[in-house]
């Protein structure tokens, strides 16, 4: 038999709030992979024609912009459960939290974050070769034509929204309550799951998230602020998408 001398402290007030926060977080996070793919519509196409369930899923499913739609969808799915509900839980377990959508933060984090878009230019510029990543990015399809800016338009702010969620979510909600108790070994708590909702991209992209998030993550926590992040990370995203489009052609002048 075992027997141990520890003492277990008494739980907190504290202590239950961080406990919330991991408990809310987790569940925020079942929500967004069950709920948040349109895919869970797909089985109304079986339903009457005349139903509205049907009309939803041929939006999604059938036509030229179902592409669109169906990411449009998943945006906004990030957007409830990465943003909104998660702002509205911080409201009431932490109301006095300061806000974390900051511009004013110093120059020197500013170049740091610069830094980090420089350091990416060459592996970005070797992964659009790579067919794996152009068969991934963008993930909206955009068919060529007189269509094309504006879905691309649409989808580029569709996609700077779902970042302004996920960066709030991973590089605040989940962050900051931990700083108190952790300081910079907070950024451990998110880096799990931060990096598990990007199985299934390429895996150099997965593997990058593993720094992303600890690098981005000590940032946030230094700026007090995740403007700088959405920056960085939106910018990555949308010249990895236009890398993409360029290698296949989409940008070469018809003849």
């Amino acid at each position: 038999m075992i027997c141990s001398n520890r003492k277990y402290e008494k739980v907190t007030q504290s202590d239950l709030k961080l406990y919330s926060v991991v408990v809310f977080s987790a569940l925020m996070l079942c929500c967004k992979e069950y709920f948040g793919k349109a895919s869970i519509f797909h089985s109304f196409l079986s339903s009457p024609q005349s139903s509205l369930q049907y009309k939803w899923a041929i939006l999604l499913f059938e036509g030229e912009a179902s592409s669109l739609y169906s990411l449009l969808y998943w945006a906004a799915s990030c957007v409830l459960f990465y943003l909104i509900l998660p702002l509205l839980f911080q409201k009431i377990i932490f109301p006095n939290v300061q806000s974390l959508f900051k511009f004013d933060i110093p120059a020197k984090h500013w170049k740091v974050y610069g830094l980090m878009l420089l350091i990416m230019i060459i592996p970005l510029i070797s992964a659009s070769f790579l067919s794996s990543f152009q068969h991934t990015y963008p993930f909206v399809y955009i068919p060529q034509g007189d269509r094309f800016y504006r879905i691309l338009l649409f989808w580029e702010i569709a996609y700077l929204c779902q970042f302004i969620a996920v960066e709030f979510f991973f590089r605040g909600f989940l962050l900051f309550p931990f700083e108190k108790e952790l300081g910079f070994k907070a950024v451990l708590i998110p880096l799990i799951p931060y990096v598990m909702i990007h199985f299934g991209k390429p895996f150099p992209e997965t593997l990058g998230a593993i720094v992303a998030g600890l690098v981005l993550g000590t940032m946030a926590l230094r700026s007090k602020s995740i403007v700088p992040g959405i920056c960085v990370h939106f910018s990555i995203a949308v010249g990895m998408d236009l890398l993409s489009l360029w290698q296949q052609g989409y940008f070469t002048p018809s003849p």
